[in-house]
């Protein structure tokens, strides 16, 4: 009779919470009870389920005070944002009644602990995207709440995200919540307690955040395997980025970003340069967001970039134009001074190397990123050629004019047939016999 008690009773709990709960078998011990086999599903969070081997439940009088998880699996289906929308909602929803009774002191509160959970996420963007755990651990020991979901912390030493072929990690990632909200913390170089990292903040109320510090670093040490760095032409020795974005609420979301390639090889550049590319944007979330301040340098090459970005639904889209301010074609010959001749073909090679991934991670050859890859060597990958060409038949004295660029970039993940980049050159460089003083 007590088994079918303990089942039904913990069987009634769960519904009460929206849970829907299945158990193989129960025993009950002195002071104790397992519960095996557990399965727990919501209608309110489609696409989750949680098992477990066992479920030991140690008591006091009547009361759980201790409940261990073991042989835990966590089964995910969903894009990210859609399923954390869902936890919310459902975490809100079951709130305690008025009428409920009154809690336990909070000595009294039960403690949960599960020493190690596999988590496996399918389709959690990108498609198939899928991100796996193979080694979490979670517990919760509430201090301001006795309700269970109010507080916990979770960590993994090994988490991995899978896109397409590419599989980027293994880093760490501990997640807190508290009463007040939510703190997830993604280290990328796990080693470096310190080190790069990102930090998503989801406060109950108030402002969401994210933000991503990377320190100047090499890139192996951020989890890209060399086999997607390897399809980057021009893939740099260190890489350093400072991200905000802040969601202030439905309809208003707002950030700044820069991000740095360090020591970008392109021939025929004899010296690697640095290339930076910096902006803000802001505006409503679900419509496009301005591109504010956009710029693109490499040495003497400044480029300004305006547009919008869309982030609506999980899509991620851009509709920008660039302009290069004029340089004068002095500025690309070789000097006795060592100027350096190459950095306007650093600037194409750098640019056309990003659109040749596109193209490599869009399928290849014939395909749109691929096209676009194309179109990216081959018009600013022109500019570097001509540079070179100067430099090679004479000195800066006897360079005239100037070398000016613009052009578009149109992206659409949902649609890559709709992607394109177009550029158009402006030169009025050339040569005079006589140095001009």
């Amino acid at each position: 009779m007590l088994p079918g008690y303990v089942r039904s009773r913990a069987i009634a709990v769960a519904a009460a919470q929206g849970l829907t709960l299945t158990i193989d078998d129960v025993s009950v011990g002195f002071g104790s009870a397992r519960l095996m086999g557990v399965i727990v599903t919501s209608p309110e969070v489609p696409g989750m389920k949680a098992t477990a081997s066992e479920l030991h439940v140690e008591t006091a009088g009547f009361e759980p005070k201790l409940l261990t998880v073991r042989g835990a699996v966590l089964e995910i289906d969903g894009p990210l944002g859609d399923v954390v929308a869902s936890a919310d909602r459902w975490h809100a929803s079951h709130q305690p009644s008025s009428g409920a009774p009154s809690a336990p002191a909070p000595g009294d509160w039960m403690k949960v602990s599960v020493p190690f959970v596999r988590v496996a996420w399918t389709h959690a963007f990108a498609g198939d995207g899928r991100i796996d755990v193979p080694d979490g651990a979670a517990e919760i020991v509430p201090k301001a709440s006795p309700r269970l979901g109010d507080e916990y912390h979770f960590t993994s030493e090994k988490v991995t995200v899978h896109a397409g072929a590419a599989v980027l990690g293994p880093w760490r990632v501990d997640l807190d919540r508290e009463v007040n909200g939510a703190r997830l913390r993604v280290a990328l170089d796990p080693p470096v307690p310190d080190g790069p990292n990102l930090l998503f903040v989801h406060p109950t109320a108030g402002e969401e955040t994210l933000d991503v510090n990377i320190q100047r670093s090499p890139v192996f040490r951020l989890g890209v395997p060399p086999a997607l760095a390897s399809m980057l032409p021009v893939a740099p020795q260190q890489v350093s980025a400072k991200v905000h974005y802040a969601s202030l609420g439905v309809a208003r979301a707002e950030g700044t970003f820069e991000v740095t390639l360090f020591g970008v090889k392109v021939a025929p550049s004899p010296n690697p340069v640095d290339v930076k590319l910096s902006g803000g944007f802001a505006g409503d979330p679900r419509a496009p967001l301005d591109l504010k301040d956009g710029t693109l340098a490499a040495g003497p090459i400044q480029a300004v970039v305006a547009g919008t970005l869309t982030l609506a639904d999980g899509a991620v889209g851009a509709n920008l134009g660039w302009k290069a301010n004029p340089v004068p074609c002095s500025k690309f010959v070789k000097s006795s001074s060592g100027i350096n001749a190459a950095d306007l073909a650093a600037l194409g090679g750098a640019l056309g190397g990003l659109g040749d991934l596109g193209g490599a991670l869009g399928g290849g050859q014939g395909d749109p990123g691929a096209d676009m890859g194309a179109g990216l060597g081959g018009g600013l990958g022109d500019l570097g050629s001509l540079g070179m060409a100067l430099g090679a038949m004479a000195g800066p004295s006897h360079v005239s004019g100037t070398l000016s660029a613009s052009g578009t970039i149109v992206l659409d993940a949902s649609d890559p047939s709709k992607s394109s980049f177009a550029t158009k050159v402006k030169n009025s460089c050339g040569l005079s016999l006589f140095a001009t003083h």
